[in-house]
């Protein structure tokens, strides 16, 4: 059941961080969402903000999706945040029927 919900957003670098993860939420009502796009959409989304360190997205993308089984995954490429939203929304609706 969902209670006063909580959002965290963390970039898994390694298994540790996971296994960190999913031991520390271990009990709690979880659902995680991976999202996604193509790299060179991350990299012109890490040059437009300004304040991403310059080639941190070329240098994780092969690594931060090993090491989750997401509940959602969104691609934002190809979903609107109101597709997402609403993706969400019935996956917590699925979960607390």
């Amino acid at each position: 059941m969902w209670v006063d919900p909580k959002f965290l957003t963390i970039v898994l670098h390694d298994q540790a961080m996971a296994d960190d993860c999913k031991r520390c939420f271990a009990g709690l009502y979880v659902l995680t969402i991976g999202i996604f796009c193509p790299l060179e959409i991350l990299e012109k989304r890490e040059q437009e903000r300004g304040d991403q360190v310059i080639g941190r997205a070329r240098g994780l993308f092969d690594i931060v999706h090993n090491f989750y089984d997401y509940d959602v995954d969104i691609d934002t490429s190809k979903m609107t945040v109101a597709e997402s939203v609403n993706l969400i929304e019935k996956t917590i609706e699925s979960r607390s029927s």
